[in-house]
């Protein structure tokens, strides 16, 4: 895992370079449009590690990175087969040619070929969601806020699909059922099951659960203290988070 420090370095460094052979590139002829395109193309190579380790980044992007890599891509494999044919169609190889040959090699490996995998990376998370794991992911199961006090309300986000029963330990260790399980069965057209679900929101003064999936609601925030929600699937692991509850105390 490269980290923050690590993207933003690598990508500021290879930016620098970027520019410095943008600048007596031959390639781009002095030509308007190449180098606005290189420009471009540059600007994707640099953003493509950042968004590997941040989701935040991600996500304010989120399918435009699929057409932002296929250009970084073919923009450089196009300069690559164009460099190869002209070394091809000349006879003989310059001092400067011989020198520089080693470097373009470098730049590929360190430079090109790196964020262009990240890029990849990027692109196809953006398609195909949760398939491979990145940095900065947030938490399958997040309870927001922290800290809770009387007349505030509870957000519950939650990767989908997830497990089909959501409880709560009170701070005195009672288990309440605020959604129990259920067996799977059809449900009406376009409606779907709480596994479906990927937010739900419980107002300390209202919220409800049961001590049994099918007994009597009582409030859930009755007590100051600590509660731990639980999203499981029966015999599965189980995802928890914690929130402290400040109101009504002892």
């Amino acid at each position: 895992m490269i980290g923050w420090a690590g993207a933003i370095t690598y990508s500021a460094v290879r930016t620098a370079g970027a520019v410095g052979m943008a600048i007596r590139a031959p390639r781009l002829g002095g030509h308007r449009w190449a180098m606005l395109g290189q420009a471009l193309a540059d600007a994707c190579y640099a953003a493509f590690p950042i968004a590997y380790v941040s989701y935040g980044f991600r996500s304010v992007l989120g399918l435009l990175w699929v057409p932002l890599w296929i250009y970084a891509a073919v923009w450089e494999c196009a300069w690559f087969l164009r460099d190869m044919l002209q070394a091809a169609e000349e006879e003989d190889e310059t001092t400067l040619d011989s020198i520089e040959a080693p470097w373009k090699v470098v730049w590929g490996l360190c430079f090109v070929l790196p964020s262009l995998i990240a890029g990849g990376i990027v692109a196809f998370d953006a398609v195909y969601p949760k398939q491979w794991s990145l940095d900065g992911e947030p938490p399958p199961f997040v309870c927001t806020p922290a800290v809770l006090k009387p007349g505030d309300t509870l957000t519950l986000r939650m990767d989908t699909p997830h497990g089909g029963e959501l409880g709560v330990f009170t701070p005195r260790g009672r288990y309440l059922f605020v959604v129990p399980f259920r067996t799977r069965a059809p449900v009406e057209r376009g409606t779907p099951g709480f596994e479906g679900v990927d937010q739900l929101r419980l107002s300390t003064a209202d919220a409800k659960a049961s001590d049994t999936p099918a007994g009597a609601k009582v409030p859930i925030f009755a007590d100051s203290g600590t509660y731990q929600f639980q999203l499981s699937e029966v015999a599965q692991y189980s995802l928890a988070c914690r929130v402290r509850f400040t109101g009504n105390p002892e």
